[in-house]
């Protein structure tokens, strides 16, 4: 397979000139020398994926096209399809048309360089993976890979992922075709039932610990406030009351702008605002509507939302609220009787829900000053606990760096929960046997997974055990049937881990897992999550019990999922850690249909967890980030890769407006890996003559003007006499030594001898080539500027024997350097290419030297081309 790596040197971006008399006579009848014109150009111009469609449906080409046969009219449809020429024929016979309606403006003699897609041998297996058809498992194929019309699950698992490729469809297909499939995937095997465990021996009930004070914002006065919070550059007012209404609701209001923690009294109105009023017991807090006066807020049952009642409860905890802290000035209000916290979303919406934290902000205070005119911030915060814990995990986000100092709160099958002085989070899958009460400090990144917020263990970056200490729980959220039902829909930003209780009976499924019955839901249940055999044998089938632990996730659009620390039945209570329902992953995998059945593909596939890795929310990259991420994924893919090994990537690519699947296949050199280009970037010079484009395969350098193009050049001719013969004569190689097309000077250390190339780094003297000067310096003699060397090997001989070592080796150098610039050019690309140079030998004087293309990347001088003109 032969696998094309573009050079690209911005510097040597060359101008390209006209070229000689002769040629225009030999190739463009009836271009006249001399003709007058008022808009000459030489234009580069790059074909797009929409300019070969406009090939293919001009008119001109197709009326040729159809003159040649239907042979011919599908060559040039393909073109429009492929989005690439075949053949450099094709170019020839198709171009023109196009350069005639895009150039009109263009006079005689002008040339346009064109640069186009070619393909390289593109292997036919490639073709098939980059078409290969999209496949979603089915619940049909589940129930297959189950062997089971009932009783199945919704994912594969270590254990029935060969059962995939026997369950897939080969409607539609052919041999040979390629499908990506799409799947769930879980590492966990459903649990059976069938251990039963000894029953072990009821443990003593611990001692409840003291539930540590709850840190208030200290209460800034009676007054009139508003409930403010910040998403981006936005504010919004969260507590509104719609007139006449007996309810109210946050919505949103993005004209506030708060400057120096000030919002104007005239940018809001008193829907916005309340009343802030202590209430009889410490810490909690009455919300009155300003406009109704004595109209308060309360929470009852499960609404999701603020009613109003013109009649206070002082005694009531559903009037009651509570005003915590949070590390970053904001707060938490909280409704004492239903613990729904009041939180901002991402913008287009406001929650009034149950969780201590949602994707989203918490609010600030702001109270209207004494005249009146605005309203300044107020939140003020108590200080931090005695304890060294973090507050951080009250409003984390997926996505978050963070670092977390807190305690093992609950242990599970499926990790522990870890609690700070904010809140609490699920490590997902660290199982290191962590015990209630160790103290952790860990360094990780905020995962999601279904609503779930969730430290992984792909994102730990460490978990460091600082201690242990005596845990309490906070006061539970009692979840009543109705709460739990309202949760399946409620539920839909992505929340930490909540304290709650649940009083039902256990019932356990088919396939052993231990689910809750509460009175009241017509369709939630309470799963226990993680659950260890121990925790197991206690929660036996119709138990009557309550259960409290930390509520994480909802599965399969039923089963509140909770880990479990405590049981209480009529005769006993105890501790334990616990497990839920097995969670599943998306996962893609790619599969091979030969006319009989499905195999699984040997290739790497860029799986939805990776993209989250590497910070790709969509699940796929935007053209062309892959080329950047694809070699890391394969450093951590292949770690111990030796030189030479090939491997292919899968993946989910936007461009265009599209999201679809590609493949590309990479190499390892060692050091890193390298795309395979299977499309080389090939060039075809036209140039007009007499109204008409024509092909010209000629090429002309113009180093008389000193320009960037001109500098780049000479400094490649001075990079290669170094690399290939002050280094063989004993010079210190360059850094880059291999790549010549560098504009930058050569640093040439004071202990490297000198011999041809100058002490600058910017001139030689074995052909004269000066970057410095753009030109060639064939000043005989000039032994002031010669190295002692040079000065040595000229020794004796006479300035006619001195300029034609440098003629000599002019034409050496300059085919190295043209080489170098043009390795993927064909004879039929260009047949010859002609520099012409201002070389000094007292007085400048302007030469002409000519290359012919005789293979790929091959020149070959013209004999007798070295002249002065």
């Amino acid at each position: 397979m032969k696998k094309i790596l573009t050079v690209f040197a911005g510097a040597l971006a060359l101008c390209f000139a006209g070229t000689s008399c002769d040629y225009n006579e030999d190739n463009f009848e009836g271009l006249q020398d001399g003709t007058v014109a008022t808009d000459i150009r030489t234009v580069e111009y790059t074909l797009t994926d929409a300019d070969y469609a406009t090939i293919a449906n001009n008119s001109s080409n197709k009326t040729n096209a159809e003159a040649a046969g239907s042979d011919a009219l599908a060559e040039l449809a393909a073109i429009g399809t492929n989005k690439y020429f075949s053949s450099a024929e094709e170019v020839e016979k198709y171009v023109p048309a196009f350069l005639a309606n895009s150039f009109p403006y263009l006079d005689n003699t002008s040339a346009v360089i064109v640069s186009y897609k070619t393909p390289v041998n593109l292997p036919e297996d490639m073709q098939a993976l980059k078409a290969a058809k999209t496949y979603t498992v089915s619940a049909d194929d589940y129930k297959k890979v189950w062997e089971n019309e009932t009783e199945f699950q919704s994912y594969v698992t270590p254990s029935t992922l060969d059962k995939l490729a026997g369950a897939l469809s080969s409607d539609g297909l052919e041999a040979g075709d390629y499908v990506v499939v799409t799947y769930n995937y879980s590492e966990e095997e459903p649990s059976t039932g069938d251990d039963e465990p000894s029953t072990p021996d009821t443990p003593d009930t611990p001692d409840t610990p003291d539930t540590p004070d709850t840190p208030t914002v200290k209460f800034p006065g009676q007054g009139q406030y508003l409930i403010v919070a910040q998403t981006d550059d936005t504010y919004h007012t969260m507590c509104y009351v719609p007139a006449d209404k007996s309810y109210a609701y946050p919505k949103n209001f993005t004209g506030l702008t708060p400057e120096n923690s000030q919002i104007a009294a005239n940018e809001t109105s008193n829907a916005y605002a309340f009343m802030l009023e202590e209430a009889a017991t410490e810490g909690h807090y009455h919300i009155r509507e300003v406009t109704g006066s004595t109209r308060y807020y309360f929470n009852s049952g499960d609404f999701n939302n603020f009613s109003v009642n013109a009649t206070l409860d002082a005694t009531s905890t559903d009037y009651a609220f509570t005003i915590t802290k949070n590390d970053d000035g904001t707060v938490q209000i909280k409704n004492v009787s239903t613990g729904r916290v009041l939180q901002q979303g991402d913008g287009s919406y406001t929650s009034y829900g149950l969780y201590d934290t949602q994707l989203g902000s918490y609010p600030r205070l702001y109270k209207l000053n004494a005249d009146g005119s605005a309203y300044v911030d107020v939140t003020t915060i108590e200080a931090a606990p005695a304890n060294n814990y973090t507050s951080v995990l009250a409003t984390v986000k997926a996505g978050d760096e963070v670092e977390v100092k807190g305690y093992i709160s609950a242990i599970s099958k499926q990790g522990p929960i870890l609690t700070d002085n904010s809140g609490s989070i699920w490590l997902y899958k660290n199982n290191d046997g962590y015990a209630v009460g160790d103290e952790l400090t860990v360094k990780a990144k905020v995962s999601a997974y279904k609503t779930c917020l969730q430290i992984e263990t792909a994102n730990t970056t460490s978990i460091e055990k600082t201690g242990t200490t005596e845990v309490s729980y906070p006061t539970p959220v009692e979840m009543t049937g109705a709460m739990m039902d309202a949760e399946l829909t409620d539920r839909t930003a992505d929340q930490t881990a909540v304290y709650v209780k649940m009083t039902g009976t256990t019932t356990i499924s088919s396939q052993g897992y231990v689910n809750f019955i509460v009175d009241g839901a017509a369709k939630a249940q309470g799963s226990v999550y993680g659950a260890t055999d121990e925790l197991k044998a206690i929660l036996t089938d119709g138990l009557a019990c309550t259960i409290y632990g930390y509520y994480v996730s909802i599965s399969s659009g039923t089963y509140l999922n909770v880990i479990v620390t405590k049981v209480e039945t009529a005769t006993s209570a105890a501790m334990y850690a616990s497990r839920a329902a097995v969670q599943s992953e998306k996962r893609y995998g790619y599969y091979k249909w030969d006319g009989t059945a499905f195999s699984a593909v040997d290739i790497n596939v860029v799986q939805p967890s990776d993209y989250a890795e590497m910070g790709q929310t969509h699940g796929s990259f935007s053209d062309p980030a892959q080329d950047q991420y694809i070699p890391k994924y394969l450093n951590k893919e292949y770690p111990y890769a030796m030189e030479g090994k090939v491997a292919h990537v899968a993946y989910r690519c936007y461009k265009n407006n599209t999201t679809s699947w590609d493949v590309d296949e990479y190499t390892y050199d060692g050091t890193t890996w390298v795309k395979t280009i299977y499309f080389a970037t090939a060039t075809a010079q036209f140039r007009k003559a007499n109204g008409n484009w024509k092909l010209d395969r000629s090429v002309t350098i113009d180093l008389t003007v000193e320009d960037e193009a001109c500098v780049a050049f000479y400094q490649a001719c001075t990079n290669w006499v170094y690399d290939n013969v002050d280094v063989a004569a004993g010079a210190t190689p360059r850094a880059d030594a291999g790549n010549i097309l560098t504009s930058s000077k050569i640093e040439i250390s004071k202990e490297s001898p000198i011999y041809w190339v100058s002490s600058y780094g910017n001139n030689e003297y074995y052909s004269g080539a000066s970057a410095y000067y753009c030109n060639m310096d064939w000043r005989c003699p000039n032994t002031k500027n010669w190295s002692a060397y040079a000065a040595e090997q000229f020794n004796g001989k006479s300035n006619d024997e001195v300029l034609a070592f440098w003629k000599q080796n002019t034409i050496t150098v300059f085919d190295a350097v043209l080489e170098a610039m043009y390795p993927e050019n064909t004879p039929e690309n260009f047949a010859y290419a002609t520099i012409t140079f201002i070389a000094y030998t007292g007085s400048d004087a302007t030469w002409t030297i000519t290359f012919n293309a005789t293979d790929t990347g091959v020149f070959e001088y013209a004999e007798d081309s070295l002249k002065q003109l």
